[in-house]
């Protein structure tokens, strides 16, 4: 249900006196159906302040529907089994919330929970989703509906089978589907293979958590995989990646085995190349990504024995306990050649265990952030306790990363229990991290660099169950977009959401009080910046702003000085410092 701006409300858990700046609510909307398995999983922003959120809905019939603030949006497939099919959602919304078009499946299940979204510079929306055809007999193929109403069947998508696969996806701003690509597992029976049908295929053997995208519009998508995966490039060439860690792997997800992988593709979705892991460790993965100046960062969680090491491209990370530690890694986004690879180690909780959720990893201010959900704790460079929860169950944690080694430089944690950290965007210096507390509510976290005098503001508040999942902040306009879920109102302040009809997914805005678009452009803009593209070096920064571009053994090359926001300026091939900073032109 859509509510009016308020231009004085403060919501009645914020400590003001002590906020840089408080986040005012604006409005939320419901996604809902009767059924159960509603979720709202992803949440990103668009360059012209739309945003997208990606979403799945629960159905037992062709006829069971989801409805968006109130009127249907898609309906769902049939399933012949006792648990509800799970069918994509996607909503691309104006800046305002309401609906610009919607995205959904037909005959296939599609699980928002595993999978991504990304929005290029044009305003295009990749997808990278996990699915199956629905268990419903005789299979068909799975077919998406785009945002024109057009039907796109997914003919190279396994539909012989209810085996699990890639398929990346492109959207054009307006909704229409440029292309879907399949990238599609082994079938073949797995060395340990006991539970489910595992001894006549391989039913799950991917796990898509993570993808970004660069400046020339090249795609990454990573994630654990445990059967082979194969990936076509341009003029239809097949490449096939096998899986680490997989001797003891039975069929059962929830069992940890299998090994990382990590691609580049180009921007029609074609194979490029991807990095190569290698170690005999349990288990690892990547769960999130972020790129900034021509460097790909990632997280990820990793399980081995004490000695055992994980190895990319040369770099090793050894682990020191068989906790559930975090992988932390760069690489570069031109060859996928690794610049640091590092484990995190994790410290033990009172029962002597472990558990680590990594939701979120962002770049602000210069300084890289990873936040989620743990019990027990984290050890920096030196084997010293950053910070540890205070009790058996799960907390809301950050890390502050060397973006130099990946070792925690610094750490937090909320001790609110049960909860954690699902966002994490930056805004005037600050860094925000928005999360939940069961039974409670959502709420927004406020630090400095380094963790110091953290305000924390009540969101919202639910008499039901609450959970958050991601955040995204809109520079343009400076509002921030959550999502949440829940089984009961929402109230903000002296305003509620509707109720959902069981289990119901939320899209909430918060304006930040005193912004406006044009300091926070003007912000975005003030800080030196240099990237390589295809002939050109990109420079933005503040007017009047001097650059000199020169060779690196010395030669000055070009001088130009900065009349607007940003510069293109034409450059051969090569390596070149411009200003301080070191620029790879392709």
């Amino acid at each position: 249900m859509k509510k009016p701006l308020l231009s004085a409300l403060t919501l009645s858990l914020a400590v003001a006196a002590a906020q840089a700046a408080a986040p005012i609510y604006e409005w939320n909307y419901l996604i809902d159906s009767p059924l159960q398995q509603d979720a709202s999983s992803h949440i990103v922003v668009c360059p012209d302040g739309s945003f997208v959120t990606h979403n799945h809905f629960g159905s037992k019939t062709a006829d069971d529907a989801i409805s968006f603030n109130g009127a249907t949006v898609a309906t769902g497939a049939p399933t012949n089994s006792t648990s509800e099919n799970r069918n994509l959602l996607v909503i691309k919304h104006n800046a305002d919330g309401t609906k610009a078009w919607a995205l959904s499946s037909m005959l296939g299940e599609f699980d928002s929970a595993n999978g991504a979204v990304q929005v290029g510079a044009d305003g295009s929306v990749y997808l990278l989703l996990k699915g199956r055809v629905n268990d419903y007999a005789p299979y068909e193929v799975p077919t998406l509906v785009d945002g024109t109403g057009a039907e796109v069947a997914l003919y190279d998508f396994n539909h012989s089978a209810r085996v699990y696969n890639q398929v990346l996806v492109k959207v054009s701003a307006e909704g229409a589907i440029r292309w879907a690509k399949s990238i599609a597992q082994d079938q073949l029976p797995l060395p340990a293979a006991t539970s489910g049908n595992s001894s006549k295929l391989t039913s799950d053997g991917v796990t898509p958590y993570a993808m970004a995208l660069d400046a020339d519009g090249n795609i990454f998508i990573a994630g654990n995989y445990r059967s082979n995966m194969v990936v076509t490039g341009d003029k239809n060439a097949t490449y096939i990646l096998s899986p680490r860690n997989i001797a003891s792997y039975n069929g059962d997800t929830q069992q940890a085995a299998g090994g990382t992988y990590l691609i580049k593709l180009d921007n029609n979705g074609n194979y490029l190349t991807h990095a190569r892991f290698s170690g005999e460790n349990t288990r690892d993965q990547i769960a999130a990504m972020t790129i900034a100046d021509g460097t790909l960062y990632f997280v990820g969680n990793a399980s081995g024995a004490e000695g055992q090491k994980v190895v990319l491209d040369g770099k090793e990370a050894t682990f020191s306990n068989t906790l559930d530690n975090i992988l932390c890694g760069a690489v570069s986004t031109a060859d996928l050649s690794a610049k640091y690879l590092n484990i995190i180690a994790a410290t033990p909780n009172k029962s002597k265990k472990h558990t680590t959720q990594i939701k979120a990893l962002e770049m602000v201010g210069g300084n890289l952030y990873v936040a989620g959900l743990m019990t027990g704790g984290f050890a920096g460079a030196f084997g010293t306790e950053l910070c540890a929860s205070t009790g058996t169950m799960l907390e809301g944690y950050i890390l502050n990363i060397d973006t130099a080694t990946g070792a925690a430089a610094k750490g937090y944690c909320n001790s609110l229990s049960i909860g954690g950290y699902t966002g994490l965007f930056g805004y005037k210096d600050k860094l925000y991290a928005y999360g939940y507390v069961m039974k409670e509510g959502l709420f927004l976290d406020e630090f400095d660099a380094d963790f110091a005098n953290p305000v924390h503001t009540g969101l919202a508040t639910c008499a039901g169950i609450p959970t958050s999942y991601g955040a995204a902040f809109d520079s343009k306009n400076g509002r921030a977009v959550v999502l949440a879920r829940a089984n009961n109102v929402f109230k903000f302040g002296e305003f509620s959401s509707a109720k959902p009809t069981g289990w119901g997914g939320i899209a909430i805005a918060y304006k930040f009080e005193g912004s406006d678009a044009e300091s926070v452009a003007s912000d975005a803009t003030t800080a030196f910046k240099a990237e390589g593209g295809k002939g050109i070096i990109r420079v933005s920064g503040a007017e009047g702003t001097t650059v000199t571009v020169s060779a690196l053994n010395g030669p000055v090359l070009n001088n130009a000085t900065l009349t607007g926001a940003a510069l293109n300026i034409p450059a051969e091939p090569g390596l070149y410092l411009v200003n301080d900073t070191k620029v790879l032109v392709k």
